[in-house]
């Protein structure tokens, strides 16, 4: 079997979430154990610079002009729209998420260059980034598909009927946290004005998947309930402007504006993980979300719903809490356990970090598993 040494790496895009970074992680992981880089970029973003950094070869998807015997030659091999050094000694095709449909269906189906899928989503978002062409296009051009936890698995074997075969799992790598100082985290609170003594905090882009409207009525159902108790609830992510508007309008209804926070994504969130006390996951469908693990790496225990992705195979009974899916007064309800329960929010902060260490800290593991993974396409 040949090995696969130089990789195409297609990323969807290169924005703050959780996908971009949780790719930027693993290949420089796999970067340190020999392996070369090129990167195609769907769609540029802020992390585009490091991408480029990491990469022998980086572009963004349809931003290279080709002159006119260019156009002609990918034409003919059925890549239109990738830049042709980017497939210059390539053995393996690296597409991480399940939309980019878009390019694998250009990929001419006599290449013999083996394509990779990791994929992340769950039928909600599959269906709104997807087309059936795109999708056609990932199931019948991968080789092998690759996925971060069963909840994504069966959800690919059910809905897809891909054969065990050709999957295989690949752990999210978190590397080690970096250290925040007390007077950083004080600025960060002064600067936003925050003197509660019980932090609540949530990361993730201001839309519906991600339960942004739940959020606020968790907020409102802990206040309702518990209307002394001096927390703060702070919601870290990107938004558009309609959504902030929305959300604000909201909570203005509500009568919690003073209760909440809304801050933009930030390159760094290390001051945001170590100022907050739990994780709130108010999302309706999140495959294996990264801020789980995040927080766990930080000692901060998460709450999320069941039945809506993969996070309480994470959680379990020790490393946060499960509540009923929508159950905002449940949800409400953990918040104050962990108020008035610092040891246990102490015991579950400690045994995330422990399985976070476990699961997702070990190099050699993950390593490991990728190359298992690859072991498997006959070139």
């Amino acid at each position: 079997m040949q090995s696969i040494k130089k990789i195409l790496v297609i990323t969807h895009e290169a924005s703050f979430g959780g996908a971009p970074i949780l790719l930027l992680r693993l290949m420089r992981l796999l970067k340190d154990e020999g392996y070369i880089f090129n990167t195609l970029v769907m769609q540029d973003g802020p992390l585009y610079k490091e991408f480029d950094a990491i990469s022998a070869q980086c572009a963004v998807y349809k931003k290279v002009k080709k002159n006119v015997r260019e156009r002609i030659k990918a034409k003919v091999l059925g890549n239109e729209n990738i830049p042709e050094k980017l497939l210059e000694g390539i053995d393996c095709i690296f597409s991480n998420t399940i939309v980019n449909g878009k390019v694998l269906k250009e990929k001419n189906v006599f290449s013999s260059i083996p394509v990779v899928s990791y994929i992340h989503e769950l039928a909600t978002v599959t269906a709104m980034t997807t087309t059936k062409e795109t999708l056609e296009a990932v199931l019948k051009s991968s080789n092998l598909f690759l996925t971060p936890c069963k909840t994504v698995e069966d959800f690919i074997v059910s809905s897809f009927s891909i054969k065990q075969s050709r999957i295989a799992r690949l752990n999210y790598f978190m590397p080690t946290t970096t250290a925040v100082s007390a007077v950083e985290i004080k600025t960060f609170k002064d600067n936003h004005n925050i003197s509660a003594s019980f932090i609540v905090g949530s990361l993730a882009t201001l839309e519906w998947r991600k339960g942004a409207d739940i959020f606020l009525q968790v907020v409102s159902s802990f206040f309702s309930e518990y209307p002394n108790e001096d927390a703060k609830f702070l919601w870290m992510g990107n938004y558009s402007e309609n959504e902030r508007l929305k959300f604000l309008y909201d909570a203005a209804k509500l009568n919690i504006t003073d209760k909440i926070l809304l801050l933009p994504s930030s390159a760094s969130v290390e001051i945001f993980w170590n100022a907050v006390d739990v994780l709130l996951l108010p999302s309706r469908e999140d495959p294996y979300p990264v801020v789980v693990m995040e927080a766990a790496a930080h000692k901060v225990p998460a709450i999320c719903f069941e039945n809506a992705g993969g996070a309480p195979e994470f959680i379990g009974t020790d490393a946060g809490t499960v509540v009923s899916y929508l159950d905002s007064a449940k949800m409400s309800d953990s918040v104050f356990n962990y108020y008035h329960q610092p040891d246990l929010l102490k015991v579950h902060g400690k045994n995330a970090f422990e399985k976070v260490k476990k699961l997702h800290g070990d190099k050699e593991f993950i390593k490991k598993q990728f190359e298992e993974a690859l072991a498997k396409i006959e070139l």
